[in-house]
């Protein structure tokens, strides 16, 4: 019944923008995937070595509709409706069970301002720091709740500035106060001149020193650091962070990607400070018709045997950084996740075969990833085996992802990755290592 409220709700909020505005376009487009997945020593642990639980096998689906509402090219708001990753027989998805699991990730209004080419967009989006365009962003790329303006410079050179909300602790005003706020605000300049790209950026951040004490789990940002005093820092801090991502594609059949970060946060008690950095690389051949290959590599620094300096791993707030069509380590599959593990304090060496294809309609991607602590074994006591590396551990991956179109709509995908694991056993005095497995087979329908 709840979910059938959700849905008229939904219903009468479309229909009605046609009641009220009749000169509004409405345009939709989503996405909904179905998949079966095999997963074993998830933590590289089994149960029986004290290991996270774990289902074998699960079937999960998710459901994502987007409506926009277009006035015309210079105006339109758009939201997007989600039912999330959902497992059959579990919670919402258990039989004979209706709950209310609508969710808006994204709502927002975006126009240009009158006779200029100025776009501005707010309200609850989709925003991603710069990257060359093979990884991802290693610091942010997630929804959160912005005002951006991009402007024009001219056909090779943009400037973008923007402010973001990522937390705000406060529910009443009756409540004590607290400094618990995220706040930032960032400057990019993309200059994007014929076969060639390159986008410095700068992001400031306020940070109240209650943040990380309010904020649990998943909705607190990555960026405290491991030898965190208390529940706070000791004064409100400011993270801040700079980049550059680029580019190449002038050399064709080759192409080059480059990143480069840096971040720090400064608090008055030194052990919480938080700074360094990180940088990728990847070279794709695109001169062959059926698979394009790359190579890729990254390093980041990691901590080292002092604790009374602080943490000098990259803080990072929500990490869109990842390799290949799959990938248990960095957690790029075309469904639901496993391994949620710490990309910086890392090193990186890869080899890529992507669009692989023999026959119509089905192609290949195979990804061999192998990756190296940079952070010293000393501290493995403020580490999390499993999610860090150390200097005296790695791992292997290897994945392959296969793909079947079945409409130009619909897709079928089999997807298997295995993690080769090379904890060292004496720097976590653990005994019985184990590695780790999934496997998934769905479907995914874009509309």
């Amino acid at each position: 019944m709840k979910r059938f409220i959700v849905l008229a709700v939904m219903a009468a909020f479309v229909l009605g923008a046609f009641g009220t505005a009749s000169a509004v376009e409405l345009k939709t487009k989503g996405s909904m995937r179905i998949s079966a997945n095999w997963s074993n020593n998830n933590d590289f642990l089994s149960t029986e070595d004290n290991g996270g639980h774990e289902d074998d096998f699960a079937v999960w689906q998710r459901l994502r509709v987007e409506f926009s509402f277009v006035a015309n090219e210079n105006l339109m708001a758009r939201t997007q409706f989600e039912i999330g990753d959902t497992a059959w027989g579990r919670n919402e998805g258990a039989f004979d069970t209706d709950r209310a699991v609508v969710e808006v990730p994204r709502a927002y209004l975006q126009f240009r301002w009158p006779n200029t080419n100025v776009l501005i967009t707010a309200g609850k989006m989709p925003v991603a720091l710069p990257d060359a365009g093979y990884f991802g962003s290693v610091i942010f790329d997630e929804n959160i709740s912005a005002l951006t303006i991009n402007i024009p410079v001219n056909d090779m050179i943009g400037v973008l500035v923007g402010y973001a909300r990522a937390l705000d602790g406060d529910v009443s005003e009756t409540t004590k106060k607290y400094d618990d706020e995220f706040d930032m605000a960032f400057l990019a300049l993309p200059i994007t001149p014929e076969g060639f790209g390159v986008t410095p950026f700068f992001v400031y951040g306020f940070m109240g020193k209650d943040t990380l004490a309010r904020f649990n789990g998943d909705t607190a940002p990555f960026t405290s650091s491991a030898y965190m005093t208390g529940a706070s820092y000791k004064d409100n801090v400011n993270p801040w962070w700079a980049g550059l991502a680029l580019n190449v594609t002038a050399l064709d059949p080759f192409a080059f990607y480059f990143d480069i970060n840096y971040g720090a946060i400064d608090d008055d008690d030194n052990r919480n400070d938080r700074k360094g950095w990180f940088a990728d690389l990847a070279i794709e051949y695109k001169g062959l018709d059926w698979f394009v290959p790359s190579i890729f590599g990254a390093y980041s620094t990691g901590l080292d045997d002092d604790p009374d300096n602080g943490d000098e791993r990259m803080p990072t707030i929500d990490e869109g950084w990842s390799v290949g069509a799959f990938n248990t380590w960095t957690d790029s599959s075309s469904f639901k996740g496993t391994i949620d593990a710490n990309t910086v304090g890392a090193w990186y060496l890869g080899l890529r075969l992507a669009k692989i294809s023999f026959m119509d309609k089905l192609s290949h991607d195979i990804t061999f990833l192998y990756a190296h602590g940079t952070n010293d074994s000393s501290q493995a006591g403020v580490l999390e085996y499993g999610r860090d590396l150390t200097d005296d551990d790695s791992i292997f991956e290897i994945d392959l992802s296969n793909k079947y179109q079945i409409y130009e709509e619909l897709s079928a995908i089999f997807e298997i990755g295995y993690v080769i694991n090379d904890y060292d056993k004496d720097t976590w005095g653990l005994d019985n290592n184990r590695d780790a497995f999934k496997a998934a087979l769905g479907l995914k329908y874009n509309f």
